[in-house]
């Protein structure tokens, strides 16, 4: 959910009836990623990042103020990658605590889209026009593609040719 509610919801999947409801996250949520035992939501006015348990759909952590709101994000098994339109940057954040560990340099655009694979993440938005390969360890750039001429909405990870 979200809008005026501020709230995750989680429907039973047969009838996609309410079954739980996280309390108010405090902003607007543009987006949720999942492992097995939360769910982590990114939202705007807050300019944090919320972990949710899944089995009660309680918050458990909130990230310190991120400085600006998160369209999206990605994760691996200890980290959690997201966007921050402020800055245009991809923070690292660790999943356990929520803390910053790394910042990459700023994209020159909104980022729309993250993905990760063993060693990198890949980013791609608005103005800038390119995915951007970095690097997981610290962030740093790696490569980029050409301009593409168009915002880049989605990125998806597929065999290497």
């Amino acid at each position: 959910c979200g809008g005026g509610l501020q709230k995750v919801w989680k429907l039973l999947l047969t009838t996609l009836a309410l079954f739980q409801q996280s309390p108010d996250i405090g902003g607007y949520i543009y987006t949720i990623i999942s492992d097995n035992l939360y769910l982590y939501v990114g939202t705007d006015d807050v300019y944090k990042i919320t972990k949710i348990r899944k089995s009660t759909m309680d918050i458990t952590l909130q990230s310190a103020d991120l400085g600006g709101m998160c369209y999206t994000m990605a994760k691996d098994y200890t980290y959690l990658y997201v966007s921050n339109d402020a800055t245009q940057t991809v923070k690292k954040l660790n999943k356990s605590t929520l803390q910053v560990v790394a910042e990459s340099a700023p994209y020159d655009g909104e980022i729309l889209s993250i993905t990760v694979d063993a060693n990198h993440v890949f980013i791609a938005g608005t103005t800038y026009q390119k995915v951007r390969k970095l690097n997981k360890s610290d962030l740093s750039q790696a490569d980029e593609s050409d301009t593409y001429g168009a915002n880049i909405w989605s990125l998806a990870i597929g065999d290497s040719i």
